[in-house]
């Protein structure tokens, strides 16, 4: 982008600030065309939510303790899945969420999003790193 910088400079502005003003007091307004699209959203953002939540606390659970997360096969359901893909297992067997969520989505192929792929435990493995390290930073200092 070649001004960047007008962005900032327009979000203060006062035309804005009054054209979000009557977007958020119009889009309390019932019968719109987009509530079911919004419903929607918060719908799916909510669940999805909720998917993250149960896989991060896996990775917190495994982590912590120093264990391995994958084993020689990544499909659930396989005695030789790993640790991460396992304990997902054992919670499903008392979480009616997680169950239907595994079932649904568990053993797809590569290209649909379940958040329970190796991809997005790397990626939280990554953050948690880093915000351990960070910590002990702050407390060096």
């Amino acid at each position: 982008w070649k001004h960047e910088e007008r962005i900032a400079q327009h979000e203060i502005s006062s035309s804005h600030q009054k054209s979000v003003g009557l977007f958020l007091t119009r889009s309390r307004i019932e019968g719109r065309v987009d509530t079911a699209l919004e419903t929607q959203f918060h719908e799916e953002k909510n669940y999805w939510c909720m998917v993250l939540k149960r896989v991060l606390s896996v990775v917190r659970f495994l982590s912590s303790r120093g264990l391995a997360f994958r084993g020689s096969n990544e499909q659930f359901f396989n005695s030789h899945n790993g640790n991460f893909l396992g304990t997902l297992e054992l919670l499903a067997e008392y979480d009616d969420f997680l169950k239907v969520h595994i079932t649904q989505y568990g053993n797809k192929n590569r290209g649909h999003v379940s958040y329970l792929s190796n991809t997005i435990c790397d990626e939280f493995i990554e953050i948690l790193g880093e915000h351990v390290r960070k910590s002990i930073v702050q407390e060096i200092k």
